[in-house]
């Protein structure tokens, strides 16, 4: 493999869903316990959901990212603003063609956010395409929610969860190889919560930036299998480009700091997109660590991730 293959590839286009209807799923409340209950009726939390939406994606565009814009399908859907849970692009030295791939989602609800018109009209700019539609109502494997992709090194993190089938996941990288130029190998762990609930995404626990990584290393209770992730992000000998590791606690993480993303904007910044209150949570040193090396982009979000149980990350997929 030449230097070249080892470039990491960042998106310079997200996609994001519009809300028109924004309330408690309480399919999904079952598993996700960052999801809140709130004492405000479907209305006042739509018509707030919607003006977050319309702030975070003008502050989007105001610091020079691409936004394609999508909008709910049925009004009866209301995860469906974090669209990075049912489809992932790819596309890069590995993958030259691109890729368009559609997960299979735990809850039904899920299933139905799946929008043909995004399938038709995003997918037609990749040439592979990986289907795991069929298992939909057995197993799960939740997108870019479960499956954290390091372009660099070859890896994909994955927390293991009702959400992030060990099995499906084996299938899913046997696939994506048979049409990547390199190799990639998964890191699988299993995490839970201060209360010992496992939990449900990889991606509200650890993020994954160019020069940095953000884990929740105390969430992966078994500490021969902590210190063989930390190992794979940090290890000289484990990767082309090891990342500095930013240790996130329980109060960081319950404030959403893990569900945050790095994309490139049009002038070519490194922006790490993220929620206000993330913002506000993070340690003053990892806070300074960030902003001396990427551009911050923070919006207030807070209805969407107290009632959703995600943040800016999951509002987020990236169109490569």
């Amino acid at each position: 493999m030449n230097q070249q293959s080892f470039a990491q590839v960042y998106s310079q286009k997200v996609l994001m869903v519009e809300p028109t209807h924004f309330f408690l799923n309480e399919e999904t409340f079952q598993d996700n316990k960052f999801m809140n209950k709130v004492q405000i009726d479907q209305r006042e939390s739509s018509l707030k959901a919607i003006e977050e939406f319309g702030k975070f994606k003008d502050l989007l565009l105001e610091n020079d990212i691409d936004v394609q814009v999508y909008k709910q399908l049925t009004p009866d859907l209301p995860d469906s603003v974090f669209p990075n849970n049912w489809f992932s692009t790819h596309k890069g030295t590995d993958i030259p063609d691109g890729l368009f791939v559609v997960y299979p989602m735990k809850a039904e609800t899920r299933e139905r956010e799946k929008n043909p018109l995004i399938i038709q009209q995003e997918g037609v700019n990749y040439k592979n395409y990986i289907d795991l539609r069929k298992f939909e109502y057995s197993t799960a494997l939740e997108g870019t929610g479960s499956l954290i992709f390091d372009t660099t090194n070859k890896k994909i993190y994955v927390n293991l969860s009702e959400r992030a089938d060990a099995s499906l996941l084996t299938e899913f990288v046997e696939k994506f190889n048979k049409i990547s130029q390199n190799p990639y190998k998964s890191v699988v762990f299993n995490a839970v919560d201060a209360k010992n609930n496992p939990i449900y995404h990889t991606n509200v626990i650890m993020a994954l930036l160019k020069d940095h990584a953000l884990l929740c290393t105390e969430s992966i209770k078994d500490e021969e299998e902590r210190q063989r992730v930390i190992r794979e992000i940090t290890d000289e000998s484990l990767n082309i480009c090891p990342k500095k590791l930013i240790d996130l606690n329980y109060e960081e993480i319950n404030n959403m700091c893990g569900n945050m993303i790095m994309v490139q904007n049009k002038r070519g910044e490194h922006c790490v997109i993220m929620s206000q209150r993330a913002r506000d949570s993070l340690r003053k040193e990892y806070l300074k660590e960030l902003e001396e090396n990427y551009r911050i982009v923070a919006s207030d979000i807070n209805m969407i991730e107290t009632i959703g149980g995600g943040s800016a990350r999951c509002m987020v997929a990236e169109l490569y």
